[in-house]
């Protein structure tokens, strides 16, 4: 028997996503002890936003929300991804005496000392 506890919420729906949570983060700890290489940031990051996802969907009520609470919402992660990628392109393109693991294939200007 499903108890509501707010509109469309039921107990059960908040256990499924409890239980979801639960076993991406037993992932997570799973993929801390396996090595993948230098894909394993890429995996650890889809883990990431799926969480993401869950709590924002079941636990702020996003389903309930109206599409312009929903938009929001889209802009507000779209804004973040961008903040993410440049960080990473300007960690990526610094000088290797700089940042010892940049990319092979990651031109560095030659700058007069």
């Amino acid at each position: 028997m499903e108890t509501q506890t707010r509109r469309g919420m039921t107990v059960g729906k908040y256990t499924l996503s409890f239980v979801a949570l639960l076993l991406l983060t037993a992932l997570t700890l799973a993929l801390s002890f396996a090595h993948l290489g230098a894909g394993e940031w890429l995996v650890a990051l889809g883990i990431a936003v799926v969480k993401s996802i869950i709590v924002a969907w079941f636990f702020m009520h996003l389903f309930e929300m109206s599409v312009v609470h929903r938009m929001a919402g889209v802009v507000a992660a779209s804004l973040l991804a961008v903040l993410i990628v440049l960080a990473m392109a300007d960690i990526w393109t610094r000088p290797k005496a700089i940042n010892p693991e940049t990319p092979a294939w990651v031109s560095v200007p030659n700058r007069p000392h």
